[in-house]
């Protein structure tokens, strides 16, 4: 798994859609033994050893993208010196919180820092600058940091990490290699490196960076999950399995096996194992996370043609919600589930409470609307919610476009879908899934398949985002 530092997303599990988790700074973390030994180690102000050793290791589960981890050594570190400004810094910047209390917390840390290090009071302000949207200027204190600690592999990282919000225009891949060859050992720059060359299409080269995180660091969940993940990508789903349970086994509350394994087991069709993950992840998260992993959960029911099981866990989802705009979002994909799923007259209902948690008046709020009276055969309703899309951005015309499509088909008009997807975007799976009815509808079986192919071969999914259900649940349904 690639953690959320600056603008990094995990490969493309990243959602289009839902609620969005808050990102969160991770620090690299130098290497244990490099942390404890000198040799050009960031400078801390505390004299308790229990201190710094729970620091670097909540740095390093930190990077790791391990949150829970990183919050127990950074409350460890916290209690061993409770005066301790960088820890109390550091552990406001991890895990779930508002970000007016985690702003505070910050500030609250800094204001501790009367005996501070100079390192110290780099790395402060510069989760204050970025927790504030002040990229650039945070990315410029921490290659101040870098410069006043050349042989640290922490600072190396760090620096290369955030270089893009400072205007550095190299090459991410060759930055990254550029740290390997300084720090060789330093596991967490292959991570990030694989997903670099998995951006770039390098599917070996990512796998062998993958394979080399896993060896220096065998004992993290996310070397685990970041290898499986890699190996989904590229069709090897039983071994993925094998590494997002090796995942799984490291950290009880390790949460991304839990997800990964439900993509897994949906890309190998056994919706009922992909539900019984998601909810799993569910029962682990709170807030956001535990909404969107509850309608992840229903994408699985709905997939496996379970609408009882979907239902439940959008209810679900809608109980857990943290604010209205998050519940009226289940509600829409109530209403989407609805009208996949033969349920015809309950669509307009789920629409109704929808409006009245977040409002009927957002691209979300058209979008969900016209493709859930579409798929319900409510042509008219489906064409009055797309017209409110001609002018959204690029996504949510491209939804609007599709379900015009959609309801076209249901009336018969393939060709008229056709014409309504000519200018939609055709990396889009939903406008793939309804652009492949309406060829199969004028007896075009070929390119139909093809682009049947195009939506199961995403091989990397984000179940919390409905229309990655939808395109699939609709390609399933010809």
């Amino acid at each position: 798994m690639i953690g959320p530092p600056i603008a990094f997303n995990r490969l493309p599990r990243n959602a289009i859609l839902g609620v969005l988790t808050a990102l969160s700074l991770v620090l690299a973390p130098p290497s244990v033994a490099s942390a404890q030994d000198g040799g050009g180690v960031i400078d801390l102000s505390t004299s308790s050893e229990d201190a710094k050793a729970h620091f670097w290791a909540g740095m390093e589960d930190s990077h790791n993208v391990y949150a829970p981890g990183a919050v127990r050594h950074f409350d460890q570190a916290i209690q061993a010196d409770p005066d301790w400004g960088i820890a109390h810094v550091m552990r406001a910047q991890v895990g779930s919180m508002p970000n007016d209390r985690r702003l505070e917390e910050i500030q609250r840390g800094i204001a501790a820092m009367g005996d501070a290090t100079g390192d110290e009071l780099l790395m402060a302000t510069a989760v204050r600058a970025f927790r504030t949207g002040n990229g650039a200027d945070a990315s410029r204190l921490i290659a101040a940091l870098r410069r006043n600690n050349p042989d640290d592999p922490y600072a190396a990282f760090w620096a290369a990490q955030t270089a893009a919000a400072r205007g550095s225009q190299m090459d991410a891949e060759a930055m990254w290699e550029a740290v390997i060859e300084d720090f060789p050992d330093y596991a967490p720059s292959y991570n990030l490196l694989a997903y670099d060359r998995w951006g770039i299409n390098d599917r070996s080269g990512a796998l062998e960076a993958a394979r080399d995180y896993l060896r220096l660091a065998p004992d993290h969940p996310n070397s685990h999950d970041s290898y499986a993940e890699i190996l989904q990508g590229m069709g090897h789903y039983t071994d993925a399995l094998t590494h997002y349970g090796q995942a799984a086994a490291r950290a009880d509350d390790y949460v991304a096996a839990q997800t990964g394994m439900a993509e897994t087991y949906v890309l190998m069709g056994d919706y009922e194992e992909a539900a019984r993950h998601m909810e799993s992840a569910a029962e682990m998260t709170s807030n956001g996370e535990r909404v969107n992993n509850l309608r992840g959960a229903a994408s699985a029911h709905m997939l496996g043609g379970d609408r009882s099981g979907a239902m439940d866990a959008l209810t679900a989802a809608a109980e857990a919600a943290p604010d209205d705009n998050a519940r009226g979002f289940a509600h829409l994909q109530m209403a989407l589930t609805a009208g996949m799923m033969g349920r015809d007259g309950d669509v307009q209902d789920y629409l109704d409470r929808a409006a009245e948690f977040g409002g009927d008046d957002s691209p979300g709020f058209h979008g969900m609307s016209a493709t859930a009276h579409a798929a319900a055969g409510h042509g008219d309703e489906a064409r009055a919610a797309a017209g409110h899309l001609t002018d959204a951005n690029p996504f949510w015309t491209s939804v609007g476009d599709a379900a015009l499509g959609l309801a076209l088909v249901n009336e018969g008009n393939a060709q008229g879908a056709i014409d309504a997807l000519s200018s939609a975007d055709m990396t889009n799976p939903m406008v793939q899934a309804v652009m492949s009815r309406a060829l199969d509808d004028l007896d075009r079986p070929a390119e139909a398949e093809a682009l049947r192919s195009n939506v199961l071969d995403q091989r990397t999914l984000n179940l919390a985002n409905p229309f990655v259900g939808a395109a699939r649940y609709l390609v399933a349904d010809n």
